[in-house]
């Protein structure tokens, strides 16, 4: 975790950042690991959870993060997890807190999209490289479990918001023994009429690297989104198009 100075005693944001399955905290770091000051207009505390570094299988049961099923009221680890930081963060931080963002890849995209599913009134933008939502059936259907897992989370509401995406072509896939377990790349063309279905503001941006973080994006253009949307309020993308420190091909959708 790393908090910034705050000279200026302004409410913080607070960035949540999930690495994806195999990783470590301090190897994502070495993608992701902006300075909280360096903006005086946007200070923000960097949270990096470390994962449970979960399996499909036995007690608890998920893919590093408890990604697989969310439902109101259950026992998700991670998600409890988020809720005790955010609970101790508002005790700490003097200057109070203003917006709460997610950053993640891969299995963390999946459950920073989780996160803005169960929390849609808290967690309004999201910024997930090769995610999925398996709120939707179509992306549901597309997961090949090898019967060792169910998927399901509470339905995407209507309450809108800002959902930043990534996604990298036809090697954006998942597997094991030669088995694709998820298409990423078609997980993102379900994502786009799930999400805009559900009254949200979609960041489209393909890439052609495979399964990895979007190459063009880096750590300035993760943090000018978030600044960009603070206040939950409808992305002034929409209306003003997307700054040039993203590349061609991204779209507003």
């Amino acid at each position: 975790m790393k908090f910034p100075d705050n000279p200026d005693g302004k409410p913080v944001s607070v960035i949540f950042v999930y690495h994806g399955f195999g990783d470590s905290v301090a190897n994502f770091m070495k993608f992701f690991g902006p300075n909280p000051d360096a903006d005086p207009d946007f200070p923000f505390v960097l949270v990096y959870p470390k994962s449970l570094a979960l399996m499909p299988y036995g007690a608890d049961k998920g893919i590093e993060w408890t990604i697989l099923n969310s439902q109101s009221g259950d026992n998700n680890l991670d998600a409890k997890l988020f809720e005790e930081i955010l609970g101790c963060l508002d005790d700490t931080v003097t200057s109070g807190i203003s917006d709460v963002f997610v950053f993640g890849f891969s299995a963390g995209a999946i459950f920073g999209n989780l996160l803005h599913s169960r929390y849609p009134d808290l967690v309004r933008s999201v910024m997930t490289m090769s995610g999925a939502w398996f709120n939707d059936d179509d992306t549901v259907k597309g997961v090949n479990t090898m019967g060792m897992a169910t998927l399901g989370w509470d339905d995407l509401d209507n309450g809108g918001g800002t959902v930043f995406m990534t996604h990298g072509g036809t090697n954006d896939t998942y597997g094991s023994m030669g088995i694709t377990i998820i298409d990423f790349e078609k997980s993102a063309g379900f994502a786009v009429p799930h999400l805009t279905g559900h009254d949200r503001t979609v960041i489209d941006c393909p890439h052609t690297s495979g399964h990895t973080n979007h190459p063009g994006i880096g750590t300035s253009a993760v943090i000018r989104y978030f600044k960009d949307h603070r206040g939950g309020v409808i992305s002034p993308w929409v209306s003003g198009g997307l700054p040039a420190v993203y590349p061609e091909g991204c779209e507003i959708k």
